[in-house]
């Protein structure tokens, strides 16, 4: 199952049926071959473990990944609307599977509820790279709220401002900033000064790089306007902040520091400064509208206080890519939990509270395990 050509062969099959896997591969991938929804839960989740298996095994270059990530979407959103459409069948499965798995799940995720409370919480996961803030608040009025939600946890980063690269541009025949040997030329790797150019100036979709953090949205084609700009970030805040007064129910934003201390060594010396700026700024904006503000900075500190010499690059997935690696997940979850608990969010949240110290250590030595791993040093 975890042949590269296989996984590449269900990835066209999860494209040509829209993410309905069949239990029998067609002998090609766009033969009809559409699975049945008790095939679903089996298919769809063998394709996705499969290929998280492979990667956690293999060293895969990022257009792997890029290629599978429309099959996985679509896969995914086979799966949430089978949850919406036919919730029994959806719990007879998880009640045949939950006995082998839930022992697993609470040394996996932290969660202690056998122990400390009678809850089992579902966490359904609505979420899509790249989407930004206006994009998220159409998910909870299209799919998420038909759930009823005890709690909306939205992800923030400082360029959910902006379009998504999913999102392609029209090309114009009458502009320079499309050209096609540009995008081959970009496509080859390029190192140095002719790199930075080209990554500078264009981006994947042969349009011209959004760098600032609140752009106009007359910059963007009119039927992408609306996704555009701190004006429309407030405004899909306001749909969150209408679904929490409707529900009195809690809206969480939660955002990773790239830059918990501001005189990290940066290539842009001001950069680190400005990011934590915009954060702060989008911070404020959900903070009036009586979101909760959860974001992983002291988690960070503290870490990097308990082991002294390691980098704020640990939290990151490459040296200069600024997305969470595994122990910046880490810090994230631990802030959530921490959030959770500590404000009483949670209807057993009195009772995880007398055992907060001990499940926070639990994060703590899931962290120090995943330095260990990666460092080769045992923790101080």
């Amino acid at each position: 199952m975890q042949s590269r050509n296989l996984l590449a062969n269900l990835w066209r099959v999860a494209e040509a049926t829209q993410g309905r896997l069949p239990a029998i591969l067609p002998a090609l991938p766009h033969d009809q071959a559409i699975g049945a929804p008790e095939e679903l839960l089996i298919t769809n989740g063998a394709y996705i473990h499969a290929l998280a298996e492979h990667v956690r095994r293999h060293r895969t270059p990022h257009q792997f990944l890029y290629e599978h990530l429309n099959g996985v979407r679509l896969c995914a959103d086979a799966l949430i609307l089978l949850r919406a459409e036919r919730p029994s069948l959806l719990e007879q499965y998880l009640n045949a599977t939950l006995e082998n798995t839930a022992a697993d799940s609470d040394a996996a995720m932290g969660n202690t509820a056998s122990t400390t409370s009678s809850l089992r919480y579902e966490v359904l996961n609505f979420a899509v790279p790249g989407y930004n803030t206006v994009m998220q608040a159409a998910t909870l009025r299209s799919l998420a709220s038909r759930f009823d939600p005890d709690a909306i946890l939205i992800g923030f980063n400082t360029n959910d401002l902006i379009l998504p690269h999913f999102v392609h541009r029209r090309p114009s025949l009458w502009t320079l900033h499309r050209s096609y040997l540009w995008d081959w030329l970009r496509g080859r790797k390029l190192n140095g000064i002719a790199g930075r150019i080209f990554a500078s100036h264009l981006d994947v979709n042969g349009g011209r790089v959004q760098t600032e953090f609140d752009p106009d949205p007359a910059s963007v084609e009119p039927e992408f306007r609306r996704f555009v700009g701190f004006a429309n970030y407030e405004r899909a805040l306001a749909v969150f902040a209408q679904w929490r007064r409707h529900h009195c129910r809690p809206v969480i934003h939660l955002a990773f520091r790239e830059f918990p201390f501001e005189t990290v060594p940066w290539h842009e010396p001001d950069m680190p400064r400005k990011e934590n700026d915009r954060l702060r700024r989008a911070q404020d904006a959900a903070r009036q509208k009586g979101l909760a503000i959860v974001d992983s900075r002291d988690e960070q500190i503290g870490f990097l206080g308990r082991h002294p010499g390691v980098s704020n690059r640990c939290f990151w997935t490459g040296v200069t890519d600024t997305h969470p690696s595994r122990l910046g997940h880490i810090m994230l979850f631990k802030a959530v939990y921490r959030d959770l608990v500590e404000n009483r969010r949670l209807p057993d949240a009195d009772t995880r509270a007398r055992r907060l110290k001990d499940d926070l250590r639990q994060w703590d030595a899931m962290a120090d395990a995943i330095l260990l791993k990666n460092s080769g040093k045992p923790a101080p």
